[in-house]
């Protein structure tokens, strides 16, 4: 209900969000003058709203110019007024690139809700709640996309959801692996936390994740409205995601007893042999365990020389 008594109807869903400057740098070295900042459907793909930040202007710097070489005027004594000039000034914005996303995303927050113009409610057809909001989490711009839209819907506060997007939380996993590394000597090294072996699991995680994500989107697909259906297939497949996922570190510490074999070329060089020797020997009578004893020197040479 809004400050007139009208009771609204508004769309909500999934958006996401990321901002991009000039001359940006993680080192903190931010010499840009320009900044945007997107959000985007994700249920559509499409683009909601954009905002861009410039904090230069061509005539403006001209107009310094003029005044500190040919006017010979102290940069102290130039005020606000000297700097105007014939035509648009192309300044919209305070907040540079460091800033600027956070700021932003608060801006883009109301605009998708509230009509600058009438600086009311958008008509329902109109106006976008986002109940999940997934970025980088670079910046603390989501937290405030969020805080934003709840205090103009405020029957929305505590349900919209922060999720971060697939690279950051990679980045995450990657970084945190580093530290482990930095912070106990005993990881360092050759087949143990080095930088190859941490890109490594960082891959296979990555994989699973958006195989998952496929999963889900043509389970979600198959059983549309048929919510009891819909939950039980997602939690099996979850169940899926997460024992591959907890595989992982294991099989990089060379235990593979909790591998898929679609995940793991021992466990597929395991299945070659147990099946060649079963089609040589039908008669040997070796269970799978012994048969992979026998070939235990062939499983690692093919492991080492083909795949991870």
């Amino acid at each position: 209900k809004d400050a007139d008594g009208k009771i609204h109807n508004i769309c909500h869903g999934a958006v996401s969000a990321d901002g991009a400057g000039d001359k940006r740098a993680y080192s903190h070295i931010i010499t840009g003058s320009q900044h945007c900042t997107v959000v985007f459907s994700i249920i559509t793909g499409r683009a909601l709203a954009i905002k861009h930040d410039q904090v230069s202007c061509a005539k403006c710097s001209h107009r310094l110019n003029k005044l500190l070489l040919e006017d010979n005027k102290r940069i102290e004594d130039i005020t606000e007024d000297d700097l105007k000039h014939e035509g648009k000034c192309y300044i919209n914005s305070k907040h540079g690139p460091a800033v600027a996303e956070e700021h932003a995303l608060e801006w883009l927050a109301e605009y998708l809700l509230i009509d600058p113009q009438t600086k009311k409610l958008r008509n329902d057809d109109e106006a976008i709640l986002a109940d999940l909001f997934v970025a980088d989490g670079d910046t603390k711009g989501a937290t405030r996309f969020i805080n934003k839209q709840a205090s103009i819907i405020t029957e929305f506060d505590g349900i919209a959801l922060y999720l971060p997007d697939i690279g950051h939380f990679i980045k995450c996993i990657s970084n945190g692996f580093f530290n482990l590394a930095g912070k106990d000597n005993t990881l360092k090294g050759a087949a143990l936390l080095e930088a190859s072996r941490i890109k490594a699991i960082s891959t296979d995680i990555t994989k699973i994740l958006k195989e998952y994500g496929k999963q889900m989107k043509c389970i979600e697909d198959e059983c549309g409205d048929n919510t009891s259906l819909l939950e039980g297939k997602l939690n099996v497949a979850r169940e899926a995601a997460m024992k591959r996922i907890n595989a992982i570190i294991p099989h990089h510490c060379n235990d593979h007893s909790s591998c898929g074999r679609a995940d793991c070329y021992v466990i597929k060089r395991q299945r070659h042999y147990i099946n060649l020797h079963n089609a040589t020997h039908p008669q040997s009578g070796l269970t799978e365990e012994a048969i992979i004893e026998k070939h235990k020197t062939d499983i690692a040479k093919d492991h080492s020389d083909n795949g991870r």
